[in-house]
């Protein structure tokens, strides 16, 4: 589950989201793992629909969460691999307002803490209508 905040002025509806499994890119100047972050997100029609509109109200926070528990699932390679190694996974949320104007995608980076908690954290919006935030 990701805890979402909605900060605009009008209702968000959350209609789609995406997942990927993310090899952490190694920086050898400073040995440390970047999960490659400004990768493009994918079109909205490579979003998984949710099963259901989640809405969050001006000013309020909800959540997401998803599951992929088909085998043949396109999201689940390497994702098995990944959760149990404590890797890097990013989520794409797509949502828009009420009358599905303003789309934007936000990507949320998860790391494995130490007690093996999964930390989501904000890490890039693209607005697909307009000028980019």
């Amino acid at each position: 589950m990701i805890p979402v905040r909605n900060v605009g002025n009008g209702l968000a509806v959350l209609r789609a989201w995406r997942l990927v499994v993310l090899e952490p890119q190694i920086d050898p100047s400073d040995h440390l793992d970047h999960a490659p972050v400004d990768a493009p997100p994918a079109q909205p029609a490579e979003h998984r629909a949710l099963g259901r509109d989640l809405l969050v109200a001006a000013g309020d926070t909800g959540f997401w969460q998803g599951a992929i528990r088909d085998p043949d699932d396109p999201f689940r390679p390497g994702l098995r691999d990944r959760f149990v190694a404590g890797g890097v996974l990013t989520v794409d949320l797509l949502y828009g307002d009420q009358e599905g104007a303003q789309l934007t995608i936000s990507r949320f980076i998860l790391t494995r803490e130490e007690e093996g908690h999964w930390r989501p954290v904000l890490a890039r919006q693209w607005a697909l209508e307009g000028p980019q935030p």
